[in-house]
């Protein structure tokens, strides 16, 4: 008898001792359950992690590691649409501070130069734990400067960085120069212009680990790109936890961030290449954010149990680019043929469902000094007559490029094509991979292609500047309208909202005449996700700035 109990007794400790381990499983299950995880899905992968080499869905993880607020925009509402909120960035009126918490002109000279000096806020961290100082914006802005970006502020701010003086520049500094240390919470910077749009230019820009970088340059990477593009160097809301390339990158909260606390523990960006997966795995609940799902997805989206899309409008301006340097397209009636046999309003409601504005000229609405109707619209018999003068022979087989993956803008072409059969034109859609089709852009080697681009800052001065200024590199075709530039860079620099306004109508003018873009609409940003998902603010690079949201149980 005596014999038996201890086996009792062991027996009934195994099963108190399974007990609790069931227990504790569920404890840590509940636990792990009120661990807030953002699960976003996406149909690319993070290639690299740095700013001045990824592109498309990197971007939407790097601004969770990097800090991009050197100095913040004003948020306001944006009534009826269900977005909530919109970030405006339109001028340094907008500006409120960052991780930048003041600044002041200290010197203006009669040449129109000026001094400016900027306060960082004390006390913040990298991740990798060194302070950041003022050493780090100089090192980021001249590392920006140095892979030839932000050419805007380079005519409009600051010197360029080889020292090769720039068209209208007084004296010639190079940025490595412009830019002075003056102890490491201070640093000022020596602008050729007094540029007002300073800040739009600089205030949402990747801000890296200078030591950290520095440490791992090689002769031959002096920027050490290889570093960067696989290895955190940022100071943002979010540090790099995992990254299992092609599969996932998950970030867990920067409990050292200056900013406010994310309520997200963590970020899981997923690879989900396939378009119908994304969807049917937001519909059951498996991830809370899909990106890259076009409108003919969103329509169903909207009526899923437990999803909401969140709408915002934009000035993303889509056109289609007529090269007057490539044959055909060097025929101005040609090209106003193909303008005038456009169904532009057939592919607002048939590819976006109305969720998109007209786009009228150059300057989206309501920019100051936009038209509040269009110049051209949808006239065949009128397209016609263009054809006919432009010498071109029935028949004629023209070719529009479209880069892979954007499916709208194949759709948009089929709808085109089957207008310009009635003009006696055939249309071929090529579509290009992404790195052949921006090669194409930035070579100006394409005759017709569809794209988007999107304006940060919501300036007309700028967005003219960006794609029509013979100095940009960003102007796909190169082409350089008599007028243009002078008047645009006259507007930058000009401080009188109304001046700006009337010298911007100028150039909107000059290139409506000259009619080497089709302007088709401005999108609205349509994100679907889980309701249960809130605090969504629209952002006007169009990048999602997830760690400002929350996940909440109290929405189903």
């Amino acid at each position: 008898m005596n014999r038996t109990k201890p086996c009792i007794w062991k027996t009934a400790g195994l099963m108190v001792l399974a007990i609790l381990s069931v227990i504790a499983v569920g404890v840590s299950g509940v636990y792990a359950a009120k661990e807030k995880v953002l699960i976003v899905a996406q149909g690319g992968d993070v290639a690299a992690i740095d700013n001045q080499q990824n592109v498309g869905p990197a971007k939407n993880a790097l601004i969770q590691v990097y800090d991009w607020q050197m100095a913040r925009f004003r948020t306001v509402a944006t009534p009826p649409y269900t977005g909530g909120f919109n970030i405006v960035r339109r001028n340094d009126q907008d500006v409120v501070p960052g991780s930048l918490y003041a600044w002041a002109r200290v010197k203006k000279r009669s040449d129109g130069t000026a001094v400016k000096r900027f306060f960082l806020r004390p006390g913040m961290l990298h991740h990798s734990g060194n302070p950041v100082i003022s050493a780090d914006f100089k090192y980021s802005i001249l590392r920006r400067s140095a892979f030839g970006r932000d050419g805007t502020n380079r005519k409009f701010g600051m010197y360029r960085y080889d020292g090769k003086q720039i068209s209208g520049a007084p004296r010639n500094m190079t940025a490595r120069e412009s830019i002075r240390i003056i102890d490491p919470l201070t640093y000022e910077i020596d602008l050729h212009h007094d540029n007002p749009l300073h800040f739009g230019h600089w205030a949402q820009r990747t801000l890296y680990d200078s030591v950290l970088m520095k440490k791992n340059a090689t002769k031959d990477d002096t920027w050490s790109k290889k570093f960067a593009s696989k290895n955190d160097a940022g100071s943002g809301p979010f540090v790099i936890e995992k990254w299992a390339v092609g599969n996932e990158m998950v970030l867990k909260r920067f409990e050292d961030y200056w900013g406010p606390r994310p309520p997200l523990d963590k970020i899981i960006f997923k690879t989900v290449p396939d378009l119908s997966a994304r969807v049917l795995l937001l519909k059951r609940g498996n991830i809370d954010v899909a990106l890259g799902v076009p409108f003919r997805e969103i329509k169903s989206l909207r009526k899923a149990p437990g999803v909401k899309v969140v709408e915002s409008p934009s000035t993303n301006h889509l056109f289609i680019g007529l090269n007057p340097k490539i044959k055909p397209f060097d025929n101005k009636d040609l090209r106003l043929a193909l303008i005038y046999s456009f169904p532009y309003d057939d592919v607002i409601q048939t590819i976006f469902g109305g969720a998109a504005r007209r786009a009228y000229s150059s300057i989206p609405t309501p920019m100051k000094g936009s038209l509040n109707k269009p110049r051209y619209s949808t006239d065949v018999a009128l397209a016609k007559k263009h054809f006919e003068k432009s010498g071109a022979k029935s028949g004629l087989t023209i070719t529009m490029q479209w880069q892979v993956g954007q499916d709208q803008h194949k759709q948009i072409g089929i709808l085109f094509g089957d207008n310009l059969k009635k003009i006696g034109v055939n249309l071929k859609l090529q579509q290009l991979p992404k790195g052949q089709f921006q090669t194409g852009l930035r070579k100006h080697t394409l005759g017709m292609f569809i794209r988007m681009y999107n304006i940060w800052i919501k300036t007309p001065e700028l967005q003219h500047f960006v794609l029509y200024s013979g100095d940009s590199h960003t102007n796909p075709i190169g082409h350089s309208i008599p007028g243009v530039d002078k008047t645009m860079s006259e507007a930058i620099l000009t401080v009188d909202e109304d001046k700006k306004a009337a010298m911007s109508a100028q150039a909107r003018d000059k290139i409506l005449d000259e009619a080497i873009h089709i302007f088709i609409a401005h999108p609205d940003y349509l994100l679907p996700m889980r309701k249960n998902i809130v605090g969504y603010v629209a952002q006007n690079t169009g990048l999602h700035h997830f760690w400002l949201m929350d996940k909440v149980d109290w929405i189903k």
